[in-house]
């Protein structure tokens, strides 16, 4: 567990009568106000060498002493083969194959990409855990972002969560489209009683927008490759939404089809969704990176077969 120790004094009187979490996420702005919450309940931030609630308002000539810890986390070294894109001391991007989980979960605690990161920073004797940003499904490919430090998680969950991020994907999916490029805007929410993702008015705002790239006739079904565009970053949220307006993406038996339904000799080895590119502000450098993972073999195969029937 590492420990680093910062020291403030009130003097200002804008700073008086703030509260004292807002202080503290003012000075260090790296980090997140939720962050110093957990410091403060924790008894890690102090004022005039006595511990506070979150709520306490500052006076003048306050003595706030602020000790962040970081927590080594409990995720065990695996030796997973990685396809890295980028790597430097912040951050690391990795192209996430498929049939893998991102991070530990339910009875799968080692073998994970979180797992796999980890080994190889110990490998390369970097004195840090990988800390998840953003995920991606289990049979979903692609480009996904993993911090390398607080300050980096913290950097980039902002940009996330104020959807600066810039989001592509590529999707095979049934049907074929009347419109060349569309917009969803349906709530996602968990089902009462039920792990499943759904539409539900109880949910939270959920945007995503599609261009239809390519068409596909196979025998009496047709499919559509789309380069879509999440605006939001919900749980699922591409697989429902695609699924909700009539266009499943092929593979996909929880939102689509109990079968993959297919035409031919097509057969769709897995959900046909993959994470093309990525582009967000480097949380050191300050300036706009774009990484491009191109789709697997098994996702080309698929397109090769589909268009050799068209």
């Amino acid at each position: 567990m590492e420990e680093k120790e910062f020291t403030f004094v009130v003097k200002e009187p804008s700073e008086v009568n703030l509260r004292i979490d807002k202080f503290i996420a003012a000075k260090l702005s790296q980090y997140s106000r939720s962050y110093f919450q957990h410091l403060i309940d924790s008894g890690n931030v102090l004022v005039n060498s006595n511990k506070v609630k979150r709520s306490y308002k500052l006076k003048i000539n306050d003595v706030v002493r602020v000790i962040l810890i970081e927590e080594k986390s409990i995720v065990e070294p695996t030796y997973i083969p990685l396809k890295i894109i980028y790597e430097d001391e912040q951050i690391i991007v990795v192209d996430k194959p498929a049939n893998l989980i991102t991070h530990p979960a339910g009875k799968n605690k080692t073998y994970t990409l979180l797992n796999g990161i980890a080994y190889h920073l110990r490998e390369h004797n970097f004195d840090s855990e990988p800390r998840l940003v953003h995920r991606l499904d289990k049979d979903t490919t692609g480009v996904l972002v993993v911090a390398k430090t607080e300050e980096a998680k913290n950097f980039l969950s902002r940009q996330f969560q104020k959807r600066n991020v810039k989001k592509k994907y590529l999707a095979i999916v049934y049907g074929k489209f009347t419109e060349k490029f569309g917009k969803i805007n349906a709530f996602i929410g968990k089902l009462p009683k039920s792990r499943k993702v759904w539409h539900t008015p109880l949910g939270k705002e959920a945007i995503t927008e599609y261009h239809v790239k390519q068409e596909f006739k196979c025998g009496d079904n047709y499919y559509s490759l789309l380069e879509i565009s999440p605006l939001t970053g919900r749980t699922h949220q591409i697989r429902v939404h695609l699924s909700l307006i009539g266009h499943p993406v092929c593979g996909d038996t929880e939102y689509g089809y109990s079968v993959a339904v297919n035409a031919k000799n097509v057969v769709f080895p897995r959900v046909m969704l993959h994470a093309w590119r990525l582009k967000f502000l480097h949380p050191q450098k300050k300036i706009w990176m774009e990484f491009v993972a191109e789709p697997p073999d098994d996702f080309n195969s698929v397109l090769s077969l589909l268009s050799s029937y068209t």
